[in-house]
C-alpha cells in the first residue's frame, strides 16, 4: 500500500507541476513573440528527464534499484498517458473533437514514456549501488 501511495503522490506532484507550467509559464513565454514556442516544449522535456533521473536516483538509494525502477516505470506510464489525455482536454475547442485531438497526439505516449523511464531506470541502478554502500 505504501508503494501505491508513493507512486500516486509522485504522479500528482509531477502532473500538477506540468499543468501549472503549461497554463502559467508557457503563455508568459509566448507573449513576447507570435512564433511557435519550441523552447517551452524543450524546457518541459528536459524537466521531465531531470525529474525522472533525480527521482530514480533518490528512490534507488532509499528503496533499492529494482523497486525504484518498477516505481518509475509506472510513473513514466502515468505521465505519458496524462501528457496525452490532459492537454487536448485543456485546449479543447469547437474546431476539433476531443477524439480527433487524441488521435493527432497519440505518438507522444512512447516518447514521453521513454523520456521519463530511460533516465529513471538508469538512475535507479546508480542509486541502488550508492544505497548499498551506506
Amino acid at each position: 500500500m505504501k508503494a501505491v501511495l508513493s507512486i500516486l503522490l509522485r504522479l500528482a506532484v509531477i502532473g500538477l507541476a506540468l499543468i501549472l507550467y503549461t497554463e502559467v509559464a508557457v503563455p508568459a513565454m509566448s507573449r513576447t513573440s507570435n512564433d511557435a514556442n519550441i523552447g517551452a516544449g524543450l524546457i518541459a522535456f528536459a524537466g521531465l528527464a531531470l525529474i525522472g533521473f533525480a527521482g530514480g536516483l533518490l528512490d534507488g538509494i532509499s528503496q533499492g534499484a529494482l523497486t525504484s525502477a518498477l516505481w518509475w516505470l509506472v510513473i513514466a506510464a502515468g505521465i505519458a498517458l496524462g501528457w496525452w489525455l490532459v492537454p487536448p482536454w485543456l485546449r479543447n475547442t469547437s474546431d476539433y473533437s476531443y477524439t480527433t485531438l487524441l488521435q493527432q497526439s497519440r505518438d507522444v505516449v512512447p516518447f514521453i514514456f521513454g523520456l521519463v523511464a530511460g533516465p529513471a531506470v538508469v538512475a535507479s541502478g546508480i542509486g541502488g549501488v550508492m544505497g548499498r554502500g551506506r
